[in-house]
């Protein structure tokens, strides 16, 4: 149930902080997402996913009457410039995710 608020919560941060990207967003796995920005150059969106991470780490979540607050780990990959097919471009991008994790978590990794 707590998960369960936490990913509602994200859906809801990541809508508001990239409404004026027209993302695409979608669940991505169990506690992953998946979001994609068309027309966005590398170091914009390198940019951009780290204002992103920076928000909701400063975000306040309440669970079991308690302020709480949580991190992510953001994995970035771009097309053409990383890739050329779609579910490379997937893979990669995980790929970084689970780096960002390695690293320490709560940062963006890029391919």
């Amino acid at each position: 149930m707590m998960g369960d608020l936490v990913l509602k919560k994200m859906g809801i941060l990541l809508k508001d902080a990239l409404s004026e990207f027209n993302p695409l967003l979608c669940r991505f796995g169990g506690e992953e997402f998946l979001v994609m920005l068309s027309g966005i150059d590398k170091k914009k969106a390198l940019i951009i996913a780290e204002k992103l991470r920076q928000r909701i780490q400063s975000e306040k979540i309440i669970l079991r009457r308690q302020n709480t607050y949580i991190t992510v780990s953001i994995g970035l990959a771009s097309l053409p410039l990383d890739t050329k097919d779609q579910d490379e471009l997937v893979h990669k991008a995980d790929k970084a995710m689970y780096a960002a994790k390695e690293k320490g978590r709560n940062q963006v990794c890029l391919i």
